[in-house]
């Protein structure tokens, strides 16, 4: 079974930073879904713009939770099924060039961070599953070669459990079109 997730996080990864976890939503193809805001999340690194737009979104404190729980949980869920591919939306080149102010390490920071999403959801848990990928898909180029008109709406961006169920609206869509998919 595929699964498509999404994160945010305190600040971006690489720029002489600890980019952490705050929130994580994961859904799996048989609609099963999962949402989680970790309640023990550094806020002195938070960015400004995640000050600004994420925080604001995020659920009530009472009912965030430690990070040891969501391991607990998410590994729970996993165990569950029987993982074939883990999707999330990595950044493209351009994209990173308009966020990050160094624009010479662009290259370099999409190398080791645009799988960011699927780095962070490995490194809440505190043992891979069996049989759990290795690797994450990219769903960029999935909804890059969607017509416009035809990409699915997100129904709040900067919620991750929205984000990811995004993800999986656009790898359907698109493998239901006639347009070419990556391989």
């Amino acid at each position: 079974m595929n699964i498509f997730i999404d994160t945010e996080f305190t600040c971006l990864p690489g720029d002489n930073s600890s980019s952490e976890m705050i929130s994580i939503g994961i859904y799996c193809e048989n609609g099963c879904e999962y949402y989680a805001c970790l309640s023990d999340f550094d806020q002195s690194s938070l960015s400004p713009f995640v000050r600004d737009n994420i925080i604001p979104l995020l659920p009530d404190r009472a009912v965030r939770k430690p990070k040891e729980v969501i391991s607990q949980e998410i590994t729970k869920l996993l165990s569950e099924h029987e993982i074939t591919s883990v999707w999330a939306t990595f950044p493209t080149i351009d994209q990173l060039e308009n966020l990050y102010s160094e624009k010479e390490n662009i290259r370099e920071i999409h190398q080791k961070y645009a799988d960011w999403d699927f780095q962070l959801l490995l490194k809440v848990l505190n043992k891979i599953p069996e049989n759990f990928p290795t690797q994450c898909k990219d769903i960029t180029p999935y909804y890059l070669s969607l017509d416009p008109s035809k990409m699915p709406k997100n129904e709040s961006s900067h919620d991750a459990l929205q984000d990811a169920i995004w993800n999986y609206k656009v790898w359907r869509r698109a493998r239901a079109s006639s347009a070419p998919l990556p391989t």
